[in-house]
């Protein structure tokens, strides 16, 4: 069995570098990630103006591990406090995601789940507008 959680650790590392094509370059042609309450993006097309938002909403991004196990063959569970800098403003926000690869090691299906509640309350605090969010 592949182990695919050096994997992860370097997709997080290349997050981290606001690295955007990087990233979707992890994924399989028709890779999906789903972020709580966000919707599901799917393919390079919709990826990268999602990871352009996302690395382009804040600085200093990093991600600690409380959990990073593969699950099975294909699967790798994480969970993860992940924090950035968003207007002099350190956001930090508790995150259980899913990862699935295929076998050429690109992730097919990527899910993260967290309270958007308290991430709403952080970025409320910091003066961010969320109306029609």
């Amino acid at each position: 069995m592949a182990d695919f959680t050096p994997k992860v650790r370097e997709f997080f590392d290349t997050w981290k570098k606001g690295d955007v094509e990087g990233l979707v370059a992890f994924f399989a042609p028709d890779g999906t990630w789903q972020e709580a309450n966000r919707g599901e993006a799917k393919g390079a097309l919709e990826l990268r103006p999602v990871f352009e938002m996302q690395v382009g909403f804040g600085t200093d991004f990093d991600f600690q591990y409380r959990l990073l196990a593969q699950v099975d063959n294909q699967r790798v569970v994480t969970e993860r406090v992940d924090s950035w800098t968003y207007e002099g403003v350190r956001m930090t926000v508790e995150v259980m995601g899913v990862f699935e690869f295929d076998a050429n090691a690109k992730i097919t299906r990527f899910r993260d789940y967290y309270d958007w509640a308290d991430l709403a309350a952080q970025l409320t605090a910091a003066g961010v507008d969320l109306t029609g969010v």
